[in-house]
Protein backbone atom coordinates (compact mmCIF):
# COMPACT_ATOMS: atom_id res chain seq x y z
CA UNK A 1 0.00 0.00 0.00
CA UNK A 2 1.73 2.78 -1.28
CA UNK A 3 1.23 6.12 1.48
CA UNK A 4 -0.91 8.89 -0.11
CA UNK A 5 0.07 11.97 1.79
CA UNK A 6 3.11 13.81 3.94
CA UNK A 7 1.57 12.72 7.26
CA UNK A 8 0.82 9.15 6.61
CA UNK A 9 4.18 9.61 5.23
CA UNK A 10 5.64 10.70 8.68
CA UNK A 11 4.13 7.95 10.38
CA UNK A 12 5.89 5.59 8.62
CA UNK A 13 9.18 6.54 9.48
CA UNK A 14 8.31 7.24 13.27
CA UNK A 15 6.93 2.93 12.74
CA UNK A 16 10.16 2.10 11.37
CA UNK A 17 12.54 3.84 13.64
CA UNK A 18 10.53 2.68 16.62
CA UNK A 19 11.48 -0.56 15.05
CA UNK A 20 14.98 0.26 14.62
CA UNK A 21 14.97 1.65 18.29
CA UNK A 22 12.81 -1.06 20.26
CA UNK A 23 13.02 -4.04 18.41
CA UNK A 24 15.75 -4.58 16.16
CA UNK A 25 19.71 -5.83 17.23
CA UNK A 26 21.09 -5.81 13.85
CA UNK A 27 23.47 -3.56 12.46
CA UNK A 28 20.71 -1.17 11.41
CA UNK A 29 20.15 -0.30 14.70
CA UNK A 30 24.20 -0.05 15.80
CA UNK A 31 24.64 2.35 12.86
CA UNK A 32 21.96 5.05 14.70
CA UNK A 33 19.61 6.01 11.84
CA UNK A 34 17.85 9.36 12.48
CA UNK A 35 15.41 10.87 10.08
CA UNK A 36 15.57 14.17 9.59
CA UNK A 37 13.00 15.31 6.73
CA UNK A 38 10.54 13.47 4.43
CA UNK A 39 9.10 14.99 1.70
CA UNK A 40 5.80 12.97 0.15
CA UNK A 41 5.80 15.32 -2.55
CA UNK A 42 9.45 15.19 -3.35
CA UNK A 43 9.49 11.49 -2.54
CA UNK A 44 12.47 11.90 -0.86
CA UNK A 45 13.80 11.70 2.69
CA UNK A 46 17.39 13.11 4.62
CA UNK A 47 18.63 10.67 6.90
CA UNK A 48 21.48 11.61 9.42
CA UNK A 49 24.31 9.48 11.03
CA UNK A 50 26.72 10.15 13.57
CA UNK A 51 30.07 8.85 13.08
CA UNK A 52 31.13 6.35 15.41
CA UNK A 53 34.43 4.57 16.69
CA UNK A 54 33.86 0.92 15.36
CA UNK A 55 32.66 2.31 11.73
CA UNK A 56 35.91 3.35 11.18
CA UNK A 57 39.20 1.87 9.20
CA UNK A 58 42.36 2.21 10.08
CA UNK A 59 42.85 5.73 8.52
CA UNK A 60 40.40 7.27 10.87
CA UNK A 61 37.61 7.85 7.92
CA UNK A 62 34.49 6.32 7.54
CA UNK A 63 34.81 2.57 6.29
CA UNK A 64 33.02 1.89 2.91
CA UNK A 65 30.86 -0.87 4.43
CA UNK A 66 29.81 1.26 6.46
CA UNK A 67 29.22 3.76 4.11
CA UNK A 68 27.51 1.53 1.65
CA UNK A 69 25.40 -0.49 4.58
CA UNK A 70 24.24 3.45 5.48
CA UNK A 71 23.32 4.06 1.81
CA UNK A 72 21.36 0.77 1.93
CA UNK A 73 19.30 1.07 5.21
CA UNK A 74 18.57 5.36 4.28
CA UNK A 75 17.11 4.12 0.73
CA UNK A 76 15.70 0.83 1.92
CA UNK A 77 13.92 2.70 5.28
CA UNK A 78 12.65 5.55 2.69
CA UNK A 79 11.63 2.92 0.06
CA UNK A 80 9.67 1.46 3.33
CA UNK A 81 8.18 4.30 4.30
CA UNK A 82 6.94 5.47 0.64
CA UNK A 83 5.61 1.99 0.13
CA UNK A 84 3.95 2.02 3.24
CA UNK A 85 5.63 0.04 5.77
CA UNK A 86 5.81 -2.68 3.38
CA UNK A 87 8.68 -4.67 3.86
CA UNK A 88 11.80 -4.24 1.16
CA UNK A 89 15.01 -6.37 -0.07
CA UNK A 90 17.60 -4.70 -1.84
CA UNK A 91 17.99 -6.70 -5.27
CA UNK A 92 21.67 -4.44 -6.21
CA UNK A 93 23.22 -1.26 -5.06
CA UNK A 94 25.78 0.71 -6.68
CA UNK A 95 27.88 2.88 -4.53
CA UNK A 96 30.48 5.69 -6.06
CA UNK A 97 32.93 6.95 -3.81
CA UNK A 98 34.02 10.67 -4.18
CA UNK A 99 35.97 11.67 -0.85
CA UNK A 100 36.81 10.11 2.24
CA UNK A 101 34.55 10.30 5.14
CA UNK A 102 36.33 12.29 7.95
CA UNK A 103 33.82 14.54 9.44
CA UNK A 104 31.19 13.55 12.39
CA UNK A 105 28.26 13.58 10.69
CA UNK A 106 26.40 12.53 7.57
CA UNK A 107 23.17 13.38 5.72
CA UNK A 108 21.92 10.52 2.97
CA UNK A 109 19.77 12.29 0.85
CA UNK A 110 17.11 9.94 -0.66
CA UNK A 111 14.93 9.76 -3.76
CA UNK A 112 12.38 7.43 -4.72
CA UNK A 113 12.34 7.42 -8.18
CA UNK A 114 10.00 5.01 -9.21
CA UNK A 115 7.49 2.42 -7.20
CA UNK A 116 6.61 -0.41 -9.57
CA UNK A 117 4.62 -3.85 -9.02
CA UNK A 118 7.57 -5.79 -8.74
CA UNK A 119 11.25 -3.25 -7.86
CA UNK A 120 11.35 -0.09 -6.47
CA UNK A 121 14.21 2.34 -7.81
CA UNK A 122 15.95 4.84 -5.75
CA UNK A 123 19.01 6.56 -5.57
CA UNK A 124 21.05 8.65 -2.91
CA UNK A 125 24.12 11.03 -2.11
CA UNK A 126 25.51 11.57 0.61
CA UNK A 127 27.22 14.57 2.23
CA UNK A 128 29.32 15.95 5.09
CA UNK A 129 26.97 17.29 7.31
CA UNK A 130 28.74 20.28 8.15
CA UNK A 131 30.44 21.21 4.93
CA UNK A 132 27.65 19.94 2.92
CA UNK A 133 30.40 18.53 0.19
CA UNK A 134 29.14 15.52 -1.46
CA UNK A 135 31.01 12.28 -0.27
CA UNK A 136 29.66 9.68 -2.37
CA UNK A 137 26.59 8.95 -4.06
CA UNK A 138 24.47 5.07 -5.03
CA UNK A 139 21.57 4.13 -6.90
CA UNK A 140 19.61 0.92 -6.10
CA UNK A 141 16.88 -1.32 -6.66
CA UNK A 142 15.01 -3.06 -4.12
CA UNK A 143 11.70 -5.74 -4.25
CA UNK A 144 8.27 -6.03 -2.73
CA UNK A 145 8.26 -8.43 0.14
CA UNK A 146 4.33 -9.15 0.10
CA UNK A 147 4.37 -12.22 2.21
CA UNK A 148 6.43 -10.71 5.37
CA UNK A 149 5.69 -7.69 6.60
CA UNK A 150 7.64 -6.69 9.72
CA UNK A 151 6.08 -3.83 10.89
CA UNK A 152 2.98 -5.83 11.15
CA UNK A 153 4.80 -7.63 13.86
CA UNK A 154 4.95 -3.91 16.50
Amino acid sequence: MEVKSQEQLEKQFKVIETFFREKDTSLSTQLEPKVISCDYEKHSALIRYKKLDWELNHRGEMHGGATATMFDLSMGMTVSAFAGGENVTTTDITVSYIRPFFGDSFDFEVEVLHIGKSLIRVRSIARDTQTGKEMASAIANYAHMHDYDYIAEL
